[in-house]
């Protein structure tokens, strides 16, 4: 029921504009089988609107990419790309990677 009921209260998220992780994380002591449910009801309910907005993306995308359109540039500097779930990885940043032999 997650996709459903976080479609209801919230609508269709734009790509990029929702911590769906976090929401995700909160949910999933769902047991298996309502988690089936849910994405069936997701498939059938919620992602035809998806597949309707899909030629208005791609015509948007197009005009991203020949630079008809500019894109917002989002300040990520809090968010890292390291798994923050096993304090055991040794996490290098991107300069450090580039700096190793």
């Amino acid at each position: 029921m997650f996709h459903l009921s976080h479609y209801g209260r919230h609508g269709m998220a734009e790509p990029g504009r929702g911590n769906m992780w976090k929401l995700y994380e909160e949910w999933r002591q769902t047991p298996y089988e309502d988690i089936c449910a849910s994405i069936e009801l997701f498939a059938r309910e919620v992602m035809p609107e998806f597949h309707a907005r899909e030629e208005e993306q791609q015509r948007w995308k197009s005009q991203v990419l020949e630079g008809r359109v500019a894109i917002e540039q989002l300040d990520t500097s809090a968010h890292t790309v390291y798994d923050h779930h096993n304090e055991d990885i040794v996490r290098l940043t991107p300069e450090q990677l580039k700096r190793k032999p």
